[in-house]
């Protein structure tokens, strides 16, 4: 019998013996969420969000130097929307993500790495699955979700308590990227303790 906690910003699933076996980031409060605020720098640029950096990764595909300028130095999160407008459509989607595959690894691993309380959290998650879910209202609605980057389910969803079924409900490249990140982390500090003990 599996139990889930949830408190707004995120959702908690344990299994029969208490051991963490999912775990869903809701609003940008969740440590999981690529708009968490945490500073950190990547090839000597700095960002102070993963959405931030994104949004780099974005801007500098579709219009070059200039726009990855823009988003470093000039705009403030709130004027970011409006370089979407000027994107062209020849920047496709699969663009974008071939760009994304190339880099995101290595925003993560900086973000992570020069954050200690989110790299100590991110391991203490173990095996469990990984997601941002869905936003909902009090009610079950969903407000907002994305299937591209986490699930399309929310916490009112049955299935939210098997996380071995979230698989099914959005590509969670989110979620599949911190799992990455974290079996490397946990590879490192088991180096690191066969290391110390030789």
């Amino acid at each position: 019998m599996t139990k889930v906690i949830n408190n707004n910003n995120e959702v908690h699933v344990y299994d029969e013996n208490g051991r963490l076996i999912g775990y869903g980031g809701i609003t940008r409060d969740s440590p999981l969420s690529n708009s968490y605020m945490r500073s950190f720098k990547h090839r000597s640029m700095h960002f102070y969000s993963t959405q931030h950096a994104i949004t780099y990764i974005k801007a500098r595909g579709c219009v070059g130097k200039q726009g990855g300028f823009l988003v470093q130095h000039k705009l403030h999160p709130a004027e970011l929307r409006e370089l979407y407008r000027y994107y062209p459509e020849s920047y496709a989607f699969a663009d974008y993500k071939g760009d994304l595959d190339r880099v995101f690894p290595y925003v993560l691993k900086a973000k992570f790495s020069q954050n200690k309380d989110l790299k100590k959290w991110l391991i203490s998650t173990g095996n469990a699955v990984l997601a941002q879910i869905a936003l909902e209202t009090n009610n079950g609605n969903i407000v907002h979700h994305s299937e591209f980057w986490g699930l399309s389910i929310g916490p009112s969803n049955m299935d939210i308590q098997n996380p071995h079924l979230w698989h099914l409900y959005g590509n969670n490249y989110l979620g599949k990227s911190l799992m990455k990140l974290r079996e490397e982390f946990l590879k490192d500090d088991l180096r690191n303790r066969v290391k110390n003990l030789g």
